[in-house]
C-alpha cells in the first residue's frame, strides 16, 4: 500500500499500547475508503463505533445458497456457494480439469517470474480474444488487465471509472 504522508493531532507516548495497522490505514491514502462497522476488538473508542451504529448488517448471498443446498434432497447436488466444489460430507472436490491444470503447471517448470501491474502478456491477450471474438479489432484498442479475482477486478474497474470516466456513473448490482 502506497503510503501518503499525513499528520494527525495524536499524541503517542514510548509507551502506549498502538494498533499499528489501524494507524497506518488513517495515515494511507485509502483512509476515506469505507471499511464497514468498525471491528469491536480492535477499536475500543466508543466515538468510532458511533460513526457506524446506523449500519444495518446485509444479508448473505452465499449463506442462502448454502441454506438451499442443505436442505436440498438430491444425491447429485454440488454445493457452490461456498467458494468452492464440496461433496456430501462439506469435504472439497477438485475437479478432474483442475487437477490436469496443476499437473500441467508443475510439469512446465515455471520459473515464477513475476508477470508485472496488468498481467501476463499471453493471457490477457488471449482472454480479449476470448471475450470479443477471434476477428474482432476490439483488443486491439483496448487494454486488458489481469486481476487477482472478481473483487479484485470489480474494485479496479469501479476505481478506474471514478476517476476518469466523465459519463454517467450508474452501477448495477445483483441481488444475489
Amino acid at each position: 500500500m502506497l503510503l501518503a504522508t499525513r499528520l494527525y493531532g495524536q499524541k503517542a507516548s514510548i509507551g502506549a499500547s498502538l494498533n499499528i495497522p489501524h494507524l497506518a490505514r488513517r495515515a494511507s491514502t485509502w483512509a476515506n475508503v469505507p471499511q464497514g462497522p468498525a471491528d469491536v476488538s480492535i477499536t475500543k473508542n466508543s466515538r468510532m463505533l458511533s460513526n457506524y451504529s446506523h449500519i444495518v448488517k446485509g444479508y448473505s448471498g452465499v449463506k442462502g445458497i448454502t441454506e438451499a443446498f442443505r436442505s436440498d434432497n438430491s444425491k447429485e447436488k454440488i454445493n457452490l456457494g461456498v467458494g468452492a466444489y464440496r461433496d456430501d460430507h462439506g469435504k472439497p472436490f477438485v475437479l478432474n480439469s483442475v487437477r490436469a491444470a496443476e499437473n500441467l503447471i508443475v510439469s512446465s517448470g515455471l520459473n515464477k517470474e513475476y508477470s508485472g501491474i496488468t498481467g501476463l502478456p499471453d493471457f490477457t491477450k488471449a482472454s480479449a480474444t476470448l471475450a470479443f471474438g477471434a476477428n474482432s479489432n476490439v483488443p486491439e484498442r483496448t487494454v486488458t488487465s489481469q486481476t487477482i479475482s472478481g473483487t479484485g477486478a470489480l474494485r479496479i474497474g469501479g476505481e478506474f471509472l471514478s476517476r476518469f470516466y466523465k459519463g454517467s456513473k450508474k452501477i448495477y448490482i445483483p441481488n444475489p
